[in-house]
C-alpha cells in the first residue's frame, strides 16, 4: 500500500512541475 501512495505522490509531483512549467495551458 505504502508504494501505491509513493506512486501517486510522484504523479502528483509530476503533474505539478508541468503546471507550473506551461501555466498558460491550463487556463
Amino acid at each position: 500500500a505504502a508504494i501505491n501512495f509513493y506512486i501517486l505522490l510522484r504523479a502528483v509531483d509530476r503533474f505539478t512541475s508541468n503546471y507550473n512549467r506551461f501555466p498558460g495551458l491550463f487556463e
